[in-house]
């Protein structure tokens, strides 16, 4: 008597063959060379059509900073700020005038700037240098206190349209490579004008 063949999809072997060919199937889906190509070259190798807009491989353009902050200002520059105008006429980064007792601690040396405070307000307005801090590489200076004729008073109280003018001294380190001077505008709101010795 003849044994009975058993279907194909009975035997074990037929399985194991489609288990072999749906993970090649999938593992040739989900990676390997089916990958996008990216770059250049990526747009001559994928099909094109008349009516699609060309698709740009370049990154869009970063905004570019501006040259400089508002708040910065150099030797000869004029601040316009509310009911005062603050003119920055000059600097001297190595400033040696002073007396030679009373001079500078070892290692540092004096830098002196000449400003001029206008009161473009109805009001009187009270200014002076006095409001002006110094930082050489980042870290805060004492003012020098220099008794000259022309210096500017630590705090003075103007009419509206005068002005008020003079110098200041301030002490740092011989080696200091970025020194600038700040200028409360508002207390309240801590905004400062900075002001670069060169």
């Amino acid at each position: 008597m003849e044994k009975e063949k058993k279907p194909l999809y009975k035997k074990w072997w037929f399985w194991v063959i489609i288990v072999v060919v749906v993970v090649v199937i999938a593992a040739a889906a989900s990676g390997g060379s089916s990958k996008q190509p990216s770059g250049p070259s990526a747009q001559s190798a994928a099909p094109s059509t008349q009516n699609s807009a060309p698709v740009s491989t370049e990154t869009p353009p970063t905004e570019e900073p501006s040259e400089a902050p508002s708040n910065v200002f150099h030797a000869g520059d004029t601040l316009e700020a509310g009911d005062l105008n603050i003119t920055y006429q000059e600097c001297d980064p190595n400033w040696t005038g002073y007396n030679q007792y009373l001079g500078p601690q070892e290692g540092n040396k004096i830098i002196r700037a000449y400003f001029i405070l206008e009161n473009t307000g109805k009001g009187d307005k009270t200014c002076g240098s006095a409001e002006f801090s110094c930082y050489a590489d980042g870290s805060a200076c004492q003012a020098f206190y220099f008794s000259g004729d022309n210096d500017l008073p630590a705090l003075e109280t103007i009419s509206s349209g005068r002005n008020v003018k003079g110098y200041i001294y301030f002490e740092v380190p011989e080696d200091a490579e970025f020194i600038e001077l700040e200028y409360e505008l508002n207390l309240w709101t801590s905004e400062k004008a900075i002001f670069i010795v060169e």
